[in-house]
């Protein structure tokens, strides 16, 4: 049941990386047919073997799937910030717990007073 939840979310995203060359084309990348492409293997193949899929193997694919999806939102929201700086009213900004952290307050201090 995992593994098809893994299956369908690695899916989602993957056509959502494609769709976005028709519907965002400033934000899109020549690599990203590519990424969306092999996301799309990789769902397939979790489809397919998701019931012979358990123990650590399925942890490490969970932690897999979930570090990809982490990645591919981080590309996203750095390619809004380089193509539309300063708007922050169309994309959603998700929190981070080390905005507030005091190595980053030193590091923003330190590049304000430069």
């Amino acid at each position: 049941m995992l593994t098809n939840l893994l299956a369908w979310s690695m899916a989602i995203a993957s056509l959502g990386l494609y769709l976005l060359g028709f519907f965002l084309p400033e934000l899109y990348r020549r690599f990203d047919l590519v990424a969306s492409g092999a996301g799309l293997f990789f769902a397939l193949t979790l489809w397919i073997y998701g019931d012979r899929i358990g123990g650590g193997l399925l942890l490490g694919t969970a932690a897999a799937v979930a570090l990809i999806l982490w990645l591919g939102w981080q590309t996203l929201s750095y390619r809004w910030q380089l193509t539309y700086p300063g708007d922050s009213h169309r994309h959603p900004k998700s929190p981070s717990p080390l905005a507030k952290s005091p190595v980053s307050t030193a590091r923003r201090h330190l590049c304000e007073n430069r």
